[in-house]
């Protein structure tokens, strides 16, 4: 895993969802979302940075219909980068 990966980590009563700020022992994570055992939704904004000793890597395949959706997250936060990478075009 590399700054930036996206993350899980399983706790006793829920699981937090982020992505590693910073990896080592433990991992600096940020924070965006975690899902109780009983099923329901926490998410967090603004998001919370904590450090976990036990993070797994979550699968971030996008699936084609989030796709459109993603390109506009990425013009709306202004990411050039992030919106290069979804659409596969590269800088000239």
């Amino acid at each position: 895993m590399k700054s930036g990966s996206w993350i899980q980590s399983k706790l006793s009563l829920y699981t937090v969802y982020g992505y590693l700020v910073e990896v080592g022992e433990p991992h600096k994570v940020l924070q965006v979302y975690r899902v109780y055992n009983t099923g329901v939704k926490e998410f967090y904004y603004p998001f919370r940075e904590t450090t976990f000793y036990n993070v797994e890597p979550v699968d971030t395949a996008i699936h084609p219909d989030d796709l459109q959706e993603l390109v506009s997250m990425a013009l709306d936060t202004k990411d050039e980068k992030w919106f290069r990478e979804l659409t596969g075009r590269e800088r000239v």
